[in-house]
């Protein structure tokens, strides 16, 4: 009993240091990396009245946020909803690739289950179009859950062609196999890995509705689809759930494409046990400096793209994304198969 206990707490003490100490800091980090870079591609100044060059401009809408009234009342309950969010935010933090230390659980599914997170998640944005009785809500609720399944499916055979490759689906497995420098990453493995990383990224953009696959939220007819009608704490926390989902898919592609937490080998080289929690802490420091210059990039990408319609970005995902990911599992298939022979 005592030992159930003690790994009860030593859970929830890893976790809050994930919640608290990571991603609410990158959280805050990248809200405003994003305002500064969007401001300098489009000539404006950006964020530069709170605090020294704008850096509590964030704080300050969260509190203008949380003192305002929501716009509208939800027609279905809001409990089920945000519990399901929070259930979501909860399991797939323990499967988050932030080192061996962060990481909770890893099974023979792990590569796996973010899939089922997102596709969750995609449904409780559907839930929540709904709640809000509007009828720009419900289709653009309608437009961005289909979108997201879409994408989903070449998404998931991507990670079929890394689980081929490794033999597993365990995130260890995944890292033992990569190393710290470029040419050991899985992405640079064989050209159809590196093929199935790009339609893994390209299947992100288009899954979190990023420019230029945002036209489900950015649409003049959609009149901010689902984003209408939310205002006040509902619209931080499901800023905040769409961050957080977006940070678990670069997170997520680091472990699978990018090299995972392997640190250089010296490193590690005559460390003692003293010495293993600075290690653990470098490895999840490695994992977000990866993942926010992919996150960087994508904000880059998502200002200098036109913006597609919702149909071309289905045709895209079904007619370009699917048989290229077809292409990477078949022929990462075949390559294992002549390199093992």
């Amino acid at each position: 009993m005592e030992t159930l206990a003690a790994s009860l707490l030593d859970s929830v003490i890893r976790l809050a240091v994930v919640w608290i100490g990571i991603f609410a800091p990158f959280y805050g980090l990248m809200g405003y990396v994003e305002r500064k870079f969007s401001a300098d591609l489009q000539a404006r100044i950006g964020p530069s009245l709170v605090g020294p060059r704008g850096m509590f401009q964030g704080v300050a809408d969260l509190i203008k946020l949380l003192a305002k009234r929501p716009l509208t009342t939800h027609h279905l309950p809001d409990t089920l909803q945000w519990l399901v969010g929070f259930l979501v935010l909860y399991s797939s933090a323990a499967l988050l690739p932030l080192g061996s230390y962060f990481l909770l659980f890893d099974t023979e599914l792990s590569l796996l289950l973010p899939l089922v997170f997102v596709a969750i998640a995609s449904l409780s944005q559907l839930w929540l179009a709904l709640s809000l009785g509007r009828v720009e809500s419900w289709i653009g609720g309608i437009r961005m859950a289909a979108q997201s399944l879409v994408a989903l499916f070449p998404a998931m055979l991507s990670i079929l062609c890394v689980g081929v490759y490794v033999g597993s689906f365990q995130w260890k497995a995944i890292a033992e196999i990569q190393g710290f420098s470029f040419h050991h990453w899985t992405l640079f493995s064989s050209p159809f890995l590196f093929l199935a990383g790009i339609v893994f990224y390209l299947s992100g953009v288009a899954m979190f509705h990023l420019p230029p696959m945002d036209a489900a939220v950015g649409s003049q007819e959609m009149s901010g689809g689902v984003y209408r009608g939310i205002a006040g704490r509902a619209l931080v926390f499901t800023r905040i759930f769409r961050f957080y989902g977006l940070f678990m898919w670069c997170v997520f592609a680091v472990g699978a494409f990018g090299g995972a937490w392997n640190l250089p080998e010296f490193s590690s080289d005559g460390v003692g046990s003293s010495s293993q929690t600075s290690l653990s802490f470098l490895e999840a420091i490695l994992v977000i400096v990866k993942a926010f210059v992919l996150m960087v990039f994508l904000f880059w990408q998502s200002r200098v793209s036109p913006r597609l319609r919702v149909d071309h970005v289905t045709n895209f995902s079904w007619r370009v994304l699917v048989p290229l990911s077809l292409l990477s599992l078949l022929g990462q298939t075949l390559w294992g198969m002549w390199g093992n022979g």
